[in-house]
């Protein structure tokens, strides 16, 4: 999957805006407010995407990344910032772990520019983690983003630890992102991960 961020505001540069690329587009009809809640770039970064607002200002349609610089995991004491950062979105209790075995059956959309048709199948699947936000309660503009928040430092990559789904869905594991910077200060990202019912 590989996805281009711009920043709407410069004021608030940790609150995203994310365009699926090449395939990928099909999960939404112009992209999603993708929001960096929390980070401190060297081992931890809680993400939160609402691609759908209601009237009252709730999330309607979106999901939740606990990324780590470690695909090992978290010490305690950022764990405890984390299930902090959990509340404060209204999403506690709701996050499932996310293996980090370092097997793939799953690339990026794109490689070198060129699409990988043989995996196009298996990647619709794949992507349909990204689904619905149970936070009906919380205005999603009420929520804080990381202050000052720099792509330089957040460039590289991520493993997710934890992630939030709906029940039923295909369960994906090995979930890792690659974030560049370019030339111009557009942040891209590139991910993959694992299907567990294919192997």
């Amino acid at each position: 999957m590989s996805a281009q961020y711009t920043v709407p505001n410069p004021a608030a540069p940790g609150k995203m805006f994310m365009n699926y690329q090449g395939l990928a587009s099909y999960l939404s009809s112009g992209g999603d407010n993708y929001w960096v809640i929390d980070t401190d770039y060297d081992n931890y970064a809680i993400t939160y995407a609402c691609r759908s607002l209601k009237d009252d200002g709730t999330c309607d349609d979106g999901y939740s990344l606990i990324f780590s610089r470690n695909p090992r995991g978290l010490p305690p004491a950022i764990q405890r910032i984390v299930r902090q950062k959990q509340e404060e979105i209204c999403m506690a209790g709701q996050f499932e772990p996310v293996l980090q075995s370092g097997v793939y059956t799953i690339q990026t959309l794109l490689n070198n520019g060129k699409m990988d048709y043989s995996k196009v199948a298996l990647l619709i699947v794949v992507l349909s983690y990204i689904e619905e936000c149970w936070s009906a309660s919380c205005v999603v503009d009420s929520f804080s983003v990381k202050e000052d928040f720099d792509p330089k430092k957040y460039a590289g990559k991520w493993y997710a630890l934890q992630k939030k789904d709906p029940e039923g869905l295909f369960l994906q594991d090995n979930i890792s992102a690659e974030y560049t910077i370019d030339d111009e200060g557009i942040m891209t990202a590139s991910s993959k991960g694992r299907v567990k019912l294919f192997g």
